[in-house]
């Protein structure tokens, strides 16, 4: 499998894919240069990506964005006022800081208007909890800003008090009713009349925090069982429940789907793996007395310690079913 990135000679934005990017990534590569990063997470639109991209002809500027729609949006915008210091992540924010950037290597974040989670049942979604503001602190340079819109009062204060905590940011302010930014949001705020709160805060001290990206697999892994040549995979399933991980990462694989032709079978598996999560689809194929476990080839995935630990917990089930492992490059079951 090969990795990263090659280096951008087009005159256009980008728009990047986890599997094509090394964990963490040389950004320098990515614009040929030396030059210093700012991110913007959850982008939206796009108004603020073309409004920094403009402004800092100079710098990279990244974007990310868990949204197809909102990447597409933001995208023509760029491609319309012809910006091509911009690239693109479509990608969890936790997952982007802990994998793709290297420590102290970001000058500024910028987070417009993040989802509040107004609920308590759903505050554990928030952004800027206690230990992402560690996470950004990691990344952030010496003397790196971090800067956060909201409309929300409630939600201001509780960023406000978590990045007081962590104690890397010393010169924290909360203005309320702030000048907003050039967003869509923002102007249907404040055509509401609706005040804007802003917190900034600069990294005054470097940081001890370890947050090692994932570590990724240069092949993709496979098991091979040996099982009763008289018995099909249909046999095997029988009493087949979705299966879990016990702990990190998190495995679960759902369902399951039969051949209708051959004595193969698909299994639906979804893993988070620090902060990144991926859908694919593992493929048992049962020829003569040999069970063959691998990732379908039409499954894009990043292998991973985790892809491994999924193979080896459908072999566990095999093997509970009275199915032998000859051969494994995804490791032992334990």
């Amino acid at each position: 499998m090969k990795q990263g990135l090659k280096k951008n000679n087009s005159k256009k934005p980008r728009v990047l894919s986890v599997y094509e990017l090394d964990f963490p990534t040389d950004w320098n590569k990515v614009c040929n240069k030396s030059t210093e990063i700012l991110v913007e997470i959850g982008f939206g639109g796009g108004e603020y990506l073309v409004h920094l991209a403009q402004n800092h002809p100079n710098a990279l500027i990244i974007g990310i964005e868990i949204s197809e729609t909102s990447v597409y949006r933001a995208l023509k915008k760029l491609e319309k006022n012809h910006l091509d210091n911009v690239c693109l992540l479509k990608m969890n924010a936790k997952a982007a800081l802990m994998n793709v950037f290297k420590p102290e290597s970001i000058s500024r974040i910028i987070s417009n208007f993040p989802d509040p989670w107004p609920k308590e049942r759903h505050k554990h979604h928030r952004l800027f909890d206690p230990d992402f503001c560690k996470l950004v602190a990691s990344r952030l340079k010496l003397n790196g800003q971090l800067t956060v819109y909201t409309d929300d009062r409630t939600f201001s204060q509780w960023i406000f008090n978590n990045l007081k905590e962590s104690k890397d940011f010393l010169k924290i302010e909360l203005i309320e009713n702030a000048s907003p930014p050039p967003t869509r949001y923002a102007i249907k705020w404040k055509t509401l009349n609706k005040p804007i709160f802003l917190i900034n805060a600069v990294k005054t001290k470097q940081t001890l925090y370890n947050f090692n990206p994932i570590k990724k697999l240069k092949t993709m892994p496979n098991v091979v069982l040996k099982c009763d040549e008289n018995t099909s995979i249909r046999d095997l399933l029988i009493g087949f429940n979705e299966l879990k991980s016990l702990g990190e990462p998190l495995i679960v694989i759902s369902k399951v789907y039969l051949s209708m032709v051959h004595d193969d079978a698909i299994f639906d598996v979804h893993i988070t793996e620090k902060f990144l999560s991926q859908r694919y689809f593992i493929e048992a194929k049962k020829r003569k007395h040999k069970l063959i476990l691998k990732v379908h080839d039409t499954t894009r995935v990043t292998a991973t310690r985790g892809i491994k630990l999924s193979l080896l917990l459908l072999a566990r089930f095999f093997v509970s079913k009275g199915c032998t492992m000859t051969h494994s490059t995804a490791g032992k079951i334990s």
